[in-house]
């Protein structure tokens, strides 16, 4: 999933504010954009693990299991899922 290397890349940039709220859940901003995703608990992590550089996605999907204590096949389904919504909100610039 090159996907989860792009956004690696774009989460600790200027271009994106990252905010944790006190439940758990976030918001991220694609500044240059103007655009506002607002996160659950699992979007929070999955944003908060690419912003310190995970960008595999084996690993992303082991540390939801541990976290979130779902089966693999869900959080591979959940993280591609929500990684299509990301990419969305945050496209290439060019």
């Amino acid at each position: 999933m090159n996907e989860l290397r792009d956004l690696a890349d774009i989460m600790p940039s200027s271009r994106v504010s990252r905010t944790r709220l006190p439940d758990q859940t976030g918001v991220v901003l694609d500044i240059v954009g103007l655009n506002v995703m607002s996160l659950n608990e699992t979007g929070q992590f999955v944003v908060e693990q690419l912003a310190r550089g995970l960008a595999a996605e084996d690993e992303m999907v082991r540390r939801m299991v541990a976290e979130f204590k779902v089966d693999e096949l869900t959080a591979r389904r959940d993280l591609g899922e929500f990684v299509v919504r990301l990419r969305e909100l945050l496209p290439p610039r060019r």
